[in-house]
C-alpha cells in the first residue's frame, strides 16, 4: 500500500511536470523515492503509453545542447487533471496553460501519424543558452521544426533555421491560438499556422 500511495504521489508529478526536461534527482527528491526508482518508473509509465519521453536531437551545429529527455502525458486532459486544474479557463490561463498546450499538440501530433499506420519520430532542439525548437519530427527521410506558442510568437524568440537547419529540415511551423487573430511577422524560414492546419508533407 506504502508504495502504491508513493506511485501516485510519481504521477501526480510527472502530470506537474509535462512538457518540461527531465531532473531525475529532483523528481526523486519530490517523490520521496531513490533515482534509480523514478527511471524504473517513468519507463513504465511510458510502457503503459501513459507518457513520452521526447529524447534531444544532436546536431554539430550546436554543442551546447541539452541532453536530458522532456517528459510529456500523452493525454493533456488528464495531466492537467492531474496537476489540480479543473476547468478549461482556469486550466488555459494559469502557469501550466503553455506546456498543456504544448502536451496536447504533441499527442495530436502522435495520433494523426498512428492513424494513418505511417512511422514518425520526434525529438526537441534546445542549447544551454536559452534557444529552443519545441519539436523536431521526423518522417519519410524530412525533418520539420515545429514551435509551440499560446499566443502571437515573436520572431526574435525564435529559433535562427536560417543557420541551424540540416539539409533535410523544411520549413518550421508554429503553432498559434492565435494564428487567425493578429498578423505576426516571421521570416521566411517559419510560417504561422493552427494546430489543425500542421503540414508534414
Amino acid at each position: 500500500m506504502e508504495k502504491r500511495r508513493e506511485f501516485e504521489t510519481f504521477v501526480r508529478l510527472c502530470a506537474l511536470r509535462t512538457g518540461q526536461v527531465v531532473n531525475y534527482q529532483d523528481l526523486a527528491r519530490d517523490a520521496n523515492v531513490a533515482p534509480a526508482t523514478a527511471k524504473e518508473w517513468l519507463s513504465l509509465l511510458e510502457d503503459c503509453f501513459l507518457l513520452k519521453l521526447v529524447q534531444p536531437w544532436f546536431s554539430n551545429h550546436a554543442k551546447r545542447l541539452i541532453k536530458s529527455p522532456k517528459l510529456y502525458f500523452l493525454d493533456a486532459g488528464l495531466a492537467a487533471w492531474l496537476a489540480g486544474w479543473r476547468s478549461p479557463n482556469s486550466t488555459r490561463l494559469g502557469p501550466m496553460g503553455g506546456a498543456l498546450f504544448e502536451t496536447e499538440v504533441l499527442s495530436s501530433m502522435l495520433k494523426r501519424f498512428s492513424h494513418r499506420a505511417l512511422e514518425a519520430s520526434v525529438h526537441f532542439w534546445r542549447t544551454r543558452d536559452g534557444q529552443e525548437i519545441d519539436f523536431l519530427l521526423s518522417t519519410g527521410g524530412s525533418v520539420f521544426p515545429v514551435e509551440v506558442k499560446m499566443g502571437s510568437p515573436r520572431h526574435e524568440r525564435l529559433a535562427p533555421l536560417e543557420r541551424i537547419a540540416e539539409a533535410n529540415w523544411k520549413q518550421g511551423q508554429v503553432v498559434s491560438l492565435t494564428a487567425e487573430d493578429q498578423p505576426v511577422s516571421l521570416s521566411d524560414a517559419w510560417r504561422l499556422c493552427l494546430p489543425e492546419s500542421l503540414a508534414f508533407a
